[in-house]
């Protein structure tokens, strides 16, 4: 996994975290940051204090810092377990992307990352909605295989739990 460890470790600099609201206020950041006195006099006067991540999207709550996307729920994370979570998932507990409050947050690794992977339409891992059906298929022993097709997403979901497979 590579997520810009420097990166995180700078951006924890500018920013202070509230580990138990999930909240990450701008601090003031150093002239040398800027190109120019007026630029650095803006941009202090009008973030310092303010939260920083926006609320929009489905992928949760990020901000800009140079020119990466940082997760609030990553420096929230960091703030909580320190490096322990650069080789680790963070996952809301309760699925709200937003909610980074540390009760909402804990580190997994990426087999039960997988475990919990979603397909964009919200269906379970190996379900697919075809011809106004649900559809299962599983790879088993490198093959993919149709495990058949089924009127609710749940039974699509435990065709392919009682497929097993590699």
């Amino acid at each position: 996994m590579n997520f810009k460890n420097a990166t995180y470790r700078a951006a924890a600099k500018v920013v202070d975290v509230d580990t138990e609201n999930g909240i990450v206020r701008w601090k003031e950041r150093p002239r040398s940051a800027f190109k120019t006195q007026s630029a650095w006099r803006a941009w202090n006067s009008r973030y310092v204090g303010q939260e920083a991540g926006a609320r929009g999207g489905e992928d949760g709550r990020t901000f800009k810092f140079g020119d990466y996307h940082i997760s609030v729920a990553r420096v929230v994370a960091r703030a909580i377990w320190g490096r322990k979570v650069d080789d680790k998932f963070v996952h809301h507990i309760n699925g709200d992307k937003h909610d980074c409050t540390a009760k909402n947050l804990r580190l997994i690794d990426g087999t039960e990352r997988r475990t919990l992977s979603r397909s964009k339409h919200g269906t379970n891992r190996g379900v697919y909605f075809r011809n106004n059906k649900y559809q299962a298929y599983r790879r088993i022993n490198g093959v993919l295989k149709f495990l058949g097709s089924f009127d609710t997403t749940d039974e699509a979901a435990q065709a392919y739990r009682d497929a097993g497979g590699r």
